[in-house]
């Protein structure tokens, strides 16, 4: 009966734990997700394109006025028959960036076809249309010569492409994922900080925390949280867009070199190369900088 006791008593103070821990994470973000930006920053406006399979485009829709929605190379007209398939992964990625940075200009780029032929094609028309960050949350073991050249023509022509590493659990340098088994300097591969994601300190570039983050696009109270490494890939893109709008990267590289300088290493596995970002550090300096500038005035 006391072993029982015990053991009931130890699994109600971890579920208590976890709760707090998942509240405290929500705090967190909605603090990112409220901050100001300061008008000193002067935001430049920032083109995000978030490549993905499916979005609730009916929610899209209340804040984002571009949507670009493909099928091979042919653009498909939004339509009830599309606005059937509400599958979210999207939807949720789209709405942490918006969240992150509301001035950022969205574009989605749904695919329902992921094929290197067409995945290419999508990364080089969200360059040729103007993207400054590309979010790529498509991941897979297959090395596909065509995602890569595009990735390519993506770095070149100054637009950084944010990558999330997956959610397998594996070291990715005995067991590729791509794109970020790809190893390309001017992309940007991101893995969550904690739970079973994929590591590697010689392929994934940065660790992110990655579970409990508020989905804002269903509830204004942040009600449904989400986990995984697409959505710690949306929160750098958001992030990213606000240090693209507020400073001037001229290349991915350059921006990459800025992040590190938040990065930390806080766990005994190598999770990735430079370390973990955490973001709230991010809006804690832009915070300063607001103290600071309205100091002097």
């Amino acid at each position: 009966m006391k072993k029982a006791i015990v053991i009931f008593i130890s699994i109600f103070c971890s579920a208590v734990s976890a709760l707090e821990i998942e509240c405290d994470m929500k705090s967190r973000y909605e603090n990112v997700y409220k901050y100001k930006y300061p008008k000193h920053l002067k935001l430049k406006p920032i083109k995000v394109a978030v490549i993905d399979t499916y979005f609730n485009h009916s929610v899209c829709d209340k804040s984002i006025k571009n949507i670009s929605l493909y099928s091979g190379e042919k653009k498909i007209q939004v339509n009830s028959e599309n606005l059937d398939k509400l599958k979210y992964h999207g939807t949720n990625v789209v709405s942490i960036i918006k969240a992150i940075n509301p001035k950022a200009r969205i574009t989605l780029y749904q695919t329902h076809f992921l094929s290197s032929y067409n995945l290419a094609f999508l990364i080089k028309k969200a360059v040729d249309d103007g993207a400054n960050i590309i979010n790529y949350s498509i991941t897979g073991g297959e090395y596909m010569a065509m995602e890569k050249k595009a990735i390519e023509y993506a770095i070149k022509k100054n637009v950084l492409v944010i990558g999330s590493a997956g959610n397998e659990g594996v070291n990715v340098e005995k067991s590729p994922i791509f794109p970020g088994s790809y190893k390309l300097d001017g992309m940007i591969s991101v893995t969550g900080h904690e739970g079973t994601y994929n590591y590697s300190d010689k392929v994934i570039d940065f660790a992110l925390p990655s579970k409990y983050i508020p989905i804002p696009s269903y509830s204004d109270q942040f009600f449904l949280t989400g986990s995984g490494t697409s959505y710690a890939s949306a929160v750098l893109s958001g992030l990213s867009s606000i240090l693209l709008g507020a400073k001037n990267f001229k290349t991915p590289l350059l921006l990459k070199e800025y992040l590190k300088t938040f990065a930390r290493y806080q766990m005994s596995k190598p999770l990735s190369r430079f370390g973990t970002i955490d973001p709230f550090k991010i809006i804690n300096e832009l915070n300063e900088k607001r103290k600071l500038a309205s100091s002097q005035n």
